[in-house]
């Protein structure tokens, strides 16, 4: 019996994680952004 979720918090919850965060997500638009349409 696990009293404190193991996957909370990053580290081993990323392995199975299907998609990246809302920061990293924004992030990488943000990123995406500054080259403009190609």
């Amino acid at each position: 019996m696990m009293i404190v979720n193991p996957l909370l918090g990053g580290g081993i919850a990323r392995l199975f994680s299907t998609h990246p965060s809302t920061d990293e997500r924004v992030a990488a638009l943000t990123r995406m952004a500054q080259f403009g349409p190609r």
